[in-house]
C-alpha cells in the first residue's frame, strides 16, 4: 500500500520493502468503510484505523477501501494481497461477526463466478469439547450450507491430547459432463458486483 507514496520515498527508507508474504488475522474488520460509518462501531477501534491510515480516514474513504479485504475482492484486486487467513468467532465484543460473514459471502460469490463447483473445509474437531477446541467451526460451516463428508480420528496432537479432523463440503453448482473452465480471479476484475 505504501509503494510510490512520497512520504516513504526518503533516504531513511531506502532498501526497505512493504511487501508482506502472508497475513493471519484474528477477529479482523473485513470492511472498514462499513465499520467506520457504523455509529455502533467501537471508537477505540476507529481511532486505531484512523492512525493507521495517516489520519485521513474521515476525508478519504478510498484509504479504507484499500485496507479492506472485502473491497479488494469486490474490485478484483485480491491478487495484489498476500494470502490471508482470517479467524473470527461470534463472541468478539469489538468487531461484529457479520464482518467475517460478509467476506465469506463475497468469496463464495467470486468462487461461483469462477465456475468453481465445490468448496471444501478441513476442520479440527474434538471428541469432547475442551478449553482449546469446540464444535463451533463445524456448526458455522453447517450453517453456511456445508455438509459433513468424513472424519479422521485422532490424527492431530496438540495441548497434550488427540483431536480429530473432519471434512465438510458445499456444492456450488451442477456437476455436468462438460464442466466450464475455471476462470482465474484476475480475469474477473471489475465484472463482479457484490
Amino acid at each position: 500500500m505504501t509503494e510510490g507514496e512520497e512520504r516513504y520515498i526518503t533516504e531513511e527508507y531506502q532498501g526497505y520493502s512493504d511487501r508482506v508474504d502472508y497475513v493471519a488475522a484474528c477477529f479482523p474488520t473485513t470492511d472498514l468503510v462499513e465499520y467506520m460509518l457504523d455509529d455502533g462501531g467501537e471508537q477505540e477501534i476507529k481511532d486505531i484505523f484512523t492512525a493507521l491510515s495517516g489520519g485521513i480516514v474521515d476525508e478519504e474513504m478510498s484509504v479504507l477501501k484499500e485496507m479492506s479485504p472485502y473491497h479488494r475482492v469486490q474490485e478484483g484486486l485480491l491478487t495484489e494481497y498476500p494470502p490471508l487467513l482470517i479467524a473470527h468467532g461470534d463472541a468478539d465484543e469489538l468487531i461484529p461477526h457479520n464482518q467475517s460473514l460478509k467476506l465469506y459471502e463475497a468469496l463464495e460469490k467470486v468462487s461461483r463466478a469462477q465456475n468453481i463447483l465445490n468448496l471444501n473445509a478441513c476442520i479440527g474437531y474434538p471428541e469432547a469439547e475442551d478449553e482449546y477446541l469446540t464444535g463451533n467451526s463445524v456448526q458455522f460451516h453447517g450453517h453456511m450450507g456445508y455438509r459433513m463428508v468424513g472424519e479422521f480420528h485422532k490424527c492431530g496432537y496438540k495441548f497434550g491430547r488427540w483431536y480429530n479432523m473432519v471434512w465438510m463440503e458445499k456444492l456450488l453448482g451442477e456437476h455436468g459432463e462438460n464442466p466450464k473452465e475455471v476462470i482465474p480471479f484476475p480475469a474477473l476484475a471489475g465484472h463482479i458486483e457484490l
